[in-house]
């Protein structure tokens, strides 16, 4: 398993960044993204694999360092290193990520930086995460609608269908192509 590393500084239009607010906008995507609640736990079914369980809730322990100046906090945001994707007791207790925050003492400098497993997210989607983060530090992050599809209900939906079914499907959708 490899990880990403991504840091981004945090700069609000008006002022410093609250640092209460932003430990708060990550925990509402944190509770958005059931991904970011993801652990890997041993498989009954396949020895020395693993499987993906969402924990149905998780608070997140978000370190905050206190740097002493923007040149400290660039320092400090490249050499910090919390996560190893290759520890394997940490992956059934807690999803495999990190978020942390980096701050200068006088709080006028403020960087998050996130470690991730790959296995939980790619490239591109990471940009959406901090999108997210952003419209929820501004209390904008939209609600999810209780109708919405829940991944454990594809998947229970996923187990009741029939390879039969499956191959009758594929075959007129490549037939009527």
């Amino acid at each position: 398993m490899y990880q990403q590393v991504l840091a981004r500084r945090a700069a609000p239009l008006n002022g410093t960044v609250n640092i209460r607010v932003l430990q708060e906008a990550w925990k509402k995507v944190l509770d958005y993204y059931a991904i970011l609640r993801t652990v890997f736990i041993p498989s009954s079914l396949r020895p020395g694999q693993h499987d993906q369980a969402v924990l149905s809730s998780y608070s997140a322990d978000i370190l905050v360092i206190t740097c002493g100046d923007e040149k400290d906090l660039l320092c400090r945001i490249k050499s910090h290193k919390s996560l190893d994707c290759h520890d394997q007791t940490t992956s059934e207790k807690r999803p495999h990520y990190r978020f942390t925050l980096f701050t200068t003492a006088d709080a006028q400098k403020t960087a998050c930086k996130l470690e991730i497993s790959h296995a939980l997210i790619d490239g591109m989607s990471v940009s959406v995460l901090f999108r997210d983060l952003a419209s929820a530090y501004r209390g904008r992050l939209a609600t999810k609608q209780g109708s919405e599809l829940y991944s454990g209900d594809y998947v229970t939906w996923l187990t009741r269908q029939t390879t039969c079914d499956s191959v009758e499907y594929w075959r007129q959708l490549i037939a009527s192509s």
